[in-house]
């Protein structure tokens, strides 16, 4: 009688190709990684994995993906970790919420200075052109020049001119609406 192989699962990924994998999302990680995120690389690759072997039900086509998926892959485990990390702790309802409302001023806000300084730079933010506004937050965001360049896959002198021109410009609109340093 012949034997079906049908119901046998489908062969997993040698161990060769999954380091190679594991190095190839590492490197994309630490192109794209923040500088204040860097030392998670590991975790991050660890998580990237994860959800690949989920994505590929077949299993062993890792070696077939390309450089850009595997860099999209990486800056999405880079995203879903700095959400993870900053995200807001659940404050519980408790025995707390049967007592009644909140007295005013019990809440814990901030002070209507840095409100205003949010609402001045998010707007002024927004008046610079996508290509600056990006240079800018990277600036913002503590990057490198060359580490924005790696980010944005632009050249350095790129990210150079448009971070210093967007910077000039955020001065001046922030200064325009009254916000000094």
């Amino acid at each position: 009688m012949p034997h079906d192989d049908t119901s046998r699962p489908a062969p997993g990924p040698s161990d060769a190709a999954l380091r190679s994998l594991r190095e190839r999302l590492l490197a994309a990680v630490r192109r794209c990684s923040p500088p204040w995120i860097a030392n998670q690389a590991e975790d991050i690759v660890q998580a990237a994995l994860i959800r690949l072997s989920q994505s590929c039900s077949g299993g062993g086509g890792f070696e077939a993906l390309g450089a850009s998926y595997l860099e999209t892959v990486a800056r999405n485990a880079i995203i879903d970790e700095t959400r993870r990390r900053f995200r807001r702790p659940e404050v519980p309802l408790g025995d707390d919420a049967a007592r009644g409302p909140v007295p005013r001023g019990a809440v814990d806000r901030p002070a209507d200075g840095a409100l205003d300084l949010d609402r001045a730079l998010r707007s002024c933010m927004a008046t610079l052109g996508a290509a600056r506004r990006a240079a800018v937050a990277c600036r913002l965001l503590g990057y490198s020049v060359r580490e924005a360049a790696e980010v944005l896959q632009w050249s350095v002198k790129k990210v150079e001119h448009l971070a210093l021109r967007g910077m000039d410009d955020l001065r001046s609109c922030l200064e325009a609406k009254g916000v000094r340093p």
